[in-house]
């Protein structure tokens, strides 16, 4: 075999050993990862805290939930549920409410982003078949879960509106180590102020138009 072969040979081979060796690494045996299922729930906890209820107090309220589109609609609903009831507001059926609260979702996903320095993996060509080069980056990948809800009580006879949430935005995102939550910074945070852990209560948005 000529030289120039040789050498051309062994450097294909090498290239192919050394893309073999990076790959994807698969974190998770089921069809979604915890790390999407925790960033994906607690954007939406975050996202209702935001809603405050407590002028509902004693009313009878029925969640029209029919607008609700989340592939973890199950979930937000019960965290809406939840936040509603534990306001004194008295949850029920369609046919008994005196107020129909109708909630919907413009955004509930994952964001996933990197942050990459040093080559990527470049094609390479020796006049045989073209391979990837190893990569030589490095960096930062990160998630962070969003969700967008939006939230309005009307009058279940009269259908006049009573009160609206305006735009409730949750937000969770990984740490630098990974962790979602209870997230370390978030721990760090409350402790330097002296809170039990995160809240959202100045961000509430809830306008209430209910008579005297």
């Amino acid at each position: 075999m000529p030289p120039h072969m040789t050498t051309r040979t062994l450097a294909v081979a090498l290239a192919l050993t050394l893309a073999g060796c990076i790959g994807g690494i698969r974190h998770s045996t089921t069809a979604r990862t915890s790390t999407e299922m925790l960033l994906m729930s607690l954007a939406a906890e975050r996202a209702v805290r935001q809603w405050d209820p407590r002028p509902l107090a004693g009313r009878r309220v029925f969640i029209d939930d029919t607008y609700l589109d989340s592939i973890d609609k199950p979930y937000v609903l019960s965290a809406l549920r939840g936040q509603t009831a534990r306001s004194g507001v008295l949850l029920v059926d369609r046919e008994e409410a005196e107020l129909v609260l109708e909630v919907r979702c413009g955004s509930h996903a994952l964001w996933e982003g990197s942050w990459l320095i040093g080559p990527p993996p470049l094609p390479l060509a020796f006049g045989g078949p073209t391979v990837l080069s190893p990569d030589l980056s490095f960096g930062l990948e990160a998630e962070q879960g969003w969700a967008k809800l939006e939230l309005f009580v009307y009058d279940a006879v009269t259908k006049e509106v009573v009160a609206t949430s305006g735009t409730l935005w949750g937000c969770s995102r990984e740490d630098p180590i990974n962790s979602v939550y209870p997230s370390l910074l978030d721990k760090a945070k409350a402790a330097v102020s002296g809170e039990d852990g995160p809240r959202d209560d100045h961000h509430l948005t809830a306008e209430y138009l209910l008579p005297e």
